[in-house]
């Protein structure tokens, strides 16, 4: 055993999971509306919501059983739907006037980061390219046994770094108020529909190259 190659491997780790974690996202929008209502919490919840997506996919990239997702097919489909739930999450946040009203903020975190991170084709091709490519050297240095120490090396800074997010949401809430709360919705929800609308755009390119 190398523990030079595997010092390397764990700064290789966190260096490329902060490129991806601390990146602009649906997720990252999504924890900003949820820290309105749920704070330091919210980001938590939907942390654990991307992991209940993203652990099952390492275990599965590690074991070689996941090329149904590099299907174009498959593709095109998750990205249309991704945009369809970025568009109604966008709205819902929009509608949302201050933080007791039932909107998208209202919504179960837990469920937000699973949807968001299940139907974000641009996760799924970043685990099947770049994350990919860590998982396999770490399985050849270290084994597919310690595939959890993997991933809690990789995820840990997303919990992190989305409770930070949503608890400066919260922050914000409760030093300026209704009005903060009416503007961060639109501006939150203005960003879920951009996202959706860059997700529908690839969709009907990767539809328009089957076709």
């Amino acid at each position: 055993m190398d523990l030079t190659e595997i010092a390397l491997l764990i700064i290789q780790i966190q260096v490329i999971t902060a490129s991806g974690a601390l990146s602009p996202g649906p997720l990252t929008a999504a924890t900003l509306g949820s820290g309105v209502k749920y704070g330091f919490k919210g980001g938590l919840l939907i942390a654990f919501g991307h992991m209940i997506i993203e652990f099952p996919m390492v275990i599965l990239l590690g074991l070689g059983t996941i090329s149904i997702f590099n299907n174009i097919y498959i593709h095109a489909i998750l990205m249309i739907i991704g945009s369809s739930a970025l568009f109604y999450f966008g709205y819902m946040q929009m509608k949302s006037s201050d933080i007791s009203s039932r909107g998208y903020i209202g919504y179960n975190p837990i469920l937000i980061g699973s949807a968001l991170s299940l139907f974000n084709i641009h996760f799924i091709v970043w685990w099947l390219t770049i994350g990919s490519i860590l998982i396999f050297k770490w399985i050849e240095l270290l084994g597919f046994a310690t595939i959890p120490l993997f991933y809690i090396l990789h995820v840990w800074m997303d919990y992190l770094w989305l409770g930070i997010l949503s608890h400066l949401a919260k922050l914000g809430v409760d030093k300026y108020g209704g009005s903060y709360i009416r503007i961060f919705n639109i501006i939150v929800g203005i960003i879920l529909i951009l996202f959706g609308i860059y997700f529908l755009v690839d969709a009907l390119k990767t539809i328009q190259y089957i076709l």
